[in-house]
């Protein structure tokens, strides 16, 4: 009996299954549910990269405790379904603009964006004897209060505006924190070096912030667990050029028209490679546009994808029929 027709020979009543071929199953539906209809320790590789909880169109019913309710739940379903042996590879971004209504409602001051009279002019008043108080300042320049307030505090809050504030949030150091929950400890990591993602640092223009160009590749595996390591899955030129790296230098995929979120093929394809052995069984429980499974299908592996949007469902069952 092949491997993928034995792990599901138990779960045919519990799980929606879609077949493409020898040793590729597709299940729609939640993954967290679906799950649990996989045999236990029967997964040599998990690869995913899960939403990110930045508000996308499939992501924007949830909150953020929402977000990380299901990572530990997906987390803790993997610590069954997964080998001993077995790897959990995630791949995420930290997020550049997270919201904190716990901030004040204060930006910091951006300088060459400053109408008259500008904060050095302000200072330069006060010391020439020019205006004493706000009231003089105010009357001086002919501005309002608030420009006076925001001009002597460094920040340009303006009256009762009430914009939630953003700061950097590590969604690495939340995924280490789940996955230590469920049973895993993070082993090792890489760094995938992308695309500027230009769209996604609205505040990169007016501030100190720097432009989204990486994302963590973050390997996971169990606490008790028995790591095989085999060398020979790579070529030694492969070694050297990335194998044995921190820092992949990959380029993002260009077009994003049917899937906002897709992770180009030769970043799969060196975890895979890296991280699985020939033959064995891959799962990507948010499968997206189906990537994970166009790579495994290439590379001799066998499959198993979830997603429960219906048009990603599908979309994800044509690219692999035609991988």
């Amino acid at each position: 009996m092949d491997e993928i027709e034995r792990i599901f020979s138990q779960a045919e009543n519990t799980c929606k299954i879609c077949q493409l071929g020898v040793g590729v199953k597709l299940l729609k539906g939640d993954c967290v549910e679906l799950m649990m209809g996989i045999s236990r320790e029967s997964v040599d590789l998990v690869v995913t990269s899960p939403p990110y909880g930045v508000g996308k169109m499939y992501e924007r019913k949830g909150s953020f405790i929402d977000w990380k309710a299901l990572m530990l739940a997906a987390f803790s379903k993997m610590s069954d379904l997964v080998k001993s042996s077995g790897i959990v590879v995630i791949v995420i971004a930290d997020l550049r603009c997270y919201q904190d209504p716990k901030i004040s409602p204060v930006r910091g001051d951006v300088i060459k964006r400053q109408k008259p009279p500008t904060t050095q002019q302000v200072i330069d008043a006060i010391i020439n004897g020019e205006a004493k108080t706000k009231a003089d300042l105010k009357n001086h320049f002919n501005v309002s209060d608030q420009t006076i307030e925001r001009r002597l505090k460094g920040n340009n809050a303006r009256g009762e505006k009430k914009e939630t504030q953003t700061r950097v949030k590590l969604l690495s150091a939340q995924m280490e924190e789940v996955a230590d929950l469920a049973g895993f400890y993070l082993y090792d990591t890489r760094v995938w070096v992308k695309d500027p993602c230009w769209q996604s640092c609205k505040y990169h223009p007016i501030s100190y912030r720097a432009v989204d160009e990486f994302e963590h590749v973050m390997i996971f595996v169990k606490r008790d667990g028995a790591l095989e390591i085999n060398r020979e899955r790579l070529k030694n030129d492969e070694w050297s050029k990335w194998g044995s790296r921190s820092v992949w230098r990959i380029a993002s995929v260009r077009k994003n028209d049917d899937h906002p979120a897709k992770f180009p093929e030769e970043l799969v394809e060196r975890i895979v490679k890296l991280f699985s052995p020939a033959g064995g069984v891959v799962l990507d429980p948010f499968l997206g546009s189906g990537t994970t499974g166009c790579v495994c299908r290439r590379l001799g592996r066998r499959f198993i994808g979830i997603e429960k949007d219906d048009n990603y469902f599908a979309l994800s069952k044509r690219n692999i029929l035609a991988a």
